[in-house]
This record gives structure tokens, C-alpha cells and sequence, in this order.
């Protein structure tokens, strides 16, 4: 049986609430700072995300990573909790999955990160890393397949692992995820590599919670559309009920840590229940003049050519 190691779940703190990026380039992520004060914004972030695409079977829960001892956030480790996979990753050995960091500065090209992401395998329910036997460190993959998975169920000896509840018993942290990219893509490939058969995207946390502030500082409406906040854009939230949305992806995955049984109904991108008592204003105007922005901006994209991001073709 390989060897395991216990960190507790504590590794893993959930950093939720209004908290502000004090400043962001518009030329950069805004999970990167810097110090030009002329491209400052200001906005309350989200800690968490989550994405539910119920036609390809993908979705999930995602956290800033808080470093225990300094309670500082290491925006280069991202755990993911994969509540939903296609069913072919769980009945085939022909078809794995992989993930890719990409960004788009603004009024430039889409841009990719060549190489899969790198991830480590965790046991929700002990904290336990599955570790490499030589070095008796985490072990890093860079796709997953049934053939791993068969191989972890397996060496757990333990007939409550199975793999049909691997992905519930299980959660990856993501590593060396650099702050200069936005979002990441989760696709669908054979295994023997190739063209991506099928694919989601999702934002890196943290992002502004805000879509009409995030649309601010980020022209790429691919990023834009992926938002968890986008389809409430034009309903005119304050930028407080936009945060108490974002914040449902953190008391789920709360939930989930201390609830590991329960069932997690991750809702769309959008939380109807943190709105349904707040007052929408009069915004009539304002609704069609953004709307009318918006097709501007898409069709000013399309016709000065700005290619939006492509899913990366893996290897074997």
C-alpha cells in the first residue's frame, strides 16, 4: 500500500467575506498586484468560485489557498473539489482528463500555458496526501484517467473506496498555478492525447465579485462570460449582493468539509436565494445602454480580430 501522509485540514482554510484587492492592472490578472497607482481599481473579491455545466457533466468547487502558520493567501495553490466528471473518465481508460492556465490581457490574443497543471491528490475525510514513494512527498499528476484511479482505490485495500465515490472521498490542490493567468480550462481527452473532445472553463479566485467591475478591468469577454456573477450583469446588484453570491461557493465548500456525506447543489454560476429580498432599482436605461455596450464591445473584438482563448491540443 503506498505511503500516505496526514496534514490536517486545517491546510486548507476557507477565506471568505468582503475583502479588497487594493490595486490591479488592467494590462494584468487581477490575481496579480502591482504598484501603478494610475491603474488602480477597487473592489470587493471573491475567495471561492464554482462552475455547474450540466450538459458536459463538469462541475465544481474552488478556494484561495491560506498558508496555516502566516494566514497569508499562496494564490499559486488552488484547491478543487470535482463534484461532477463525465462518466466516461469512470468507465474507460480511453479518455482523461486535463487542465490549462490561461489568460487575456486586455486588447491582446487569448494566451495559454502549454503545460498541463499540476495537482496533488487529497483525502477529504483523513487530510492525507497520496505520496510518491521515493521521496514520501505529495505526488504530482498532470491528468487523471481511470487507470490512476483504479490504482488509488486500489491501494487503499479498503472496500469502502470505490471508484465510482472517488471524486467524492477525494478533492485536488493545484499547484504552481501562476497569478499571471485568469482562468483555467478542465477538457476532456482521449488518452492517447489529441483534440480536447469536450471542455469547461473557470475563474481563478481571487477575482472582483462584481461582473460590471470586473468587466472593467478585463476586455476578454470569454473571462467575462465565465464569471459566476455574468448573469446577473445587467440587473443592477450593488457590488455587496454580488459579493453574498460569491460567498454561497465558500459556505458550500464549508459544507462540505464538515458535511463530507452531504450533497452540494452548486447553482449555475448564480444564487437566486441571496436576491430575492433585495429591491431591484429602476434601471431601464442604464439596463439598455450596457446591453448595448456589451454587443458594441463584441462586435469591435470580432471585427479588429481579437481571437479569444483556444483549448490546448495534450500529448500523449
Amino acid at each position: 500500500m503506498k505511503a500516505l501522509v496526514i496534514l490536517l485540514f486545517s491546510l486548507i482554510i476557507i477565506a471568505c467575506g468582503g475583502s479588497k484587492i487594493a490595486n490591479n492592472s488592467e494590462d494584468l490578472s487581477s490575481r496579480e498586484e502591482v504598484t501603478n497607482e494610475d491603474t488602480r481599481l477597487s473592489g470587493s473579491v471573491a475567495q471561492c468560485n464554482g462552475f455547474h455545466y450540466p450538459s458536459k457533466s463538469m462541475s465544481g468547487l474552488l478556494t484561495t489557498y491560506v498558508i496555516p502558520s502566516t494566514g497569508a493567501f499562496d494564490y499559486s495553490r488552488i484547491p478543487l473539489r470535482l463534484v461532477h466528471v463525465p462518466s466516461k473518465i469512470l468507465t474507460s481508460v480511453n479518455y482523461k482528463l486535463e487542465m490549462y492556465l490561461w489568460g487575456q490581457n486586455n486588447g491582446a490574443t487569448a494566451r495559454t500555458r502549454q503545460t498541463p497543471v499540476e495537482f496533488h491528490i487529497q483525502n477529504r475525510y483523513t487530510g492525507q496526501f497520496i505520496l510518491n514513494e521515493d521521496t514520501s512527498l505529495p505526488r504530482v499528476y498532470t491528468s487523471m484517467g481511470l487507470s490512476l484511479i483504479n490504482d488509488v482505490v486500489t491501494d487503499y485495500d479498503d472496500e469502502n473506496y470505490t471508484i465510482n465515490n472517488f471524486f467524492q472521498k477525494h478533492q485536488l490542490l493545484l499547484v504552481d498555478v501562476l497569478v499571471e493567468y485568469d482562468a483555467v480550462v478542465l477538457a476532456l481527452y482521449p488518452s492517447t492525447g489529441g483534440t480536447a473532445i469536450d471542455y469547461v472553463n473557470f475563474l481563478l479566485p481571487p477575482f472582483y465579485s462584481d461582473p460590471n467591475i470586473y468587466a472593467n478591468s478585463h476586455d476578454s469577454l470569454t473571462l467575462q462570460e465565465i464569471h459566476p456573477n455574468y448573469p446577473d450583469i445587467f440587473n443592477g446588484f450593488t457590488e455587496e449582493i454580488y459579493q453574498q453570491n460569491t460567498e454561497e461557493f465558500c459556505k458550500d465548500i464549508l459544507r462540505e468539509n464538515s458535511l463530507l456525506y452531504a450533497q452540494v447543489n452548486v447553482n449555475k454560476g448564480r444564487f437566486i436565494a441571496s436576491v430575492n429580498n433585495q429591491a431591484k432599482p429602476n434601471v431601464s436605461f442604464t439596463l439598455m445602454l450596457s446591453k448595448w455596450m456589451y454587443s458594441m464591445r463584441r462586435f469591435l473584438n470580432n471585427l479588429i480580430g481579437l481571437k479569444v482563448f483556444s483549448v490546448p491540443v495534450s500529448s500523449n
